[in-house]
């Protein structure tokens, strides 16, 4: 689903939705024009690069985009030890990062959609200031490619701070260590601070 971001009067009432160019035309009729439905979604093209060292963010703003050697770096070797982050929630918000929820867990760790692969991606792979840091980054495109490294899988699961079972994306542990390992430090590393919050 991709995102969608509304306008609001001062008192807090909605009174627009802004949607992506290409959901409009493809799901509603401009005025004075026919409009029919495509008989099957057309294929999309993959965001992963050639070279798949590189996601493209569509809804990120101009050449953003997810390093992939930099965020496997930093699954594999956040804070000081060589753990692997196993899963995290996908946790696809429309709303502003800084609304997104925050509790604490009975071990004062923190859960729930700040620690969701949508505000990883708000936090890590865009620069502070950016306005795209309030639009949703985890699209089920930019999940497809990251499944499509083959360093990722989808699962469903409970997870601590939420309710029910959600949708998360999972480590496939040895293959993310030999990359990891082959590739060795990446360039532009990623705070692991910011991977998770602490």
């Amino acid at each position: 689903m991709p995102p969608i971001q509304y306008i609001n009067a001062s008192d807090g009432t909605p009174t627009h939705v802004i949607i992506p160019v290409d959901e409009f035309e493809r799901d509603y009729a401009r005025i004075g024009m026919t409009h029919t439905a495509p008989e099957s979604e057309p294929a999309h093209e993959s965001l992963l690069s050639a070279d798949k060292l590189f996601i493209k963010l569509p809804h990120g703003g101009p050449d953003a985009k997810i390093d992939v050697h930099a965020f496997a770096h930093a699954f594999c070797r956040r804070g000081t030890t060589d753990t692997v982050l196993p899963v995290v929630p996908i946790a696809k918000k429309t709303q502003k990062l800084t609304d997104f929820e925050a509790k604490r867990d009975d071990n004062h760790n923190m859960v729930g959609p700040i620690n969701g692969l949508d505000a990883m991606l708000r936090r890590c792979c865009l620069p502070e200031g950016s306005p795209y840091r309030d639009t949703m980054q985890a699209t089920t495109a930019v999940v497809d490619a990251l499944v499509e490294t083959g360093l990722f899988k989808r699962t469903t699961q409970s997870m601590p701070g939420f309710y029910r079972a959600v949708q998360c994306l999972s480590v496939v542990e040895e293959k993310i260590v030999a990359f990891v390992d082959d590739h060795g430090e990446p360039d532009n590393p990623i705070d692991p601070h910011l991977l998770i919050i602490p």
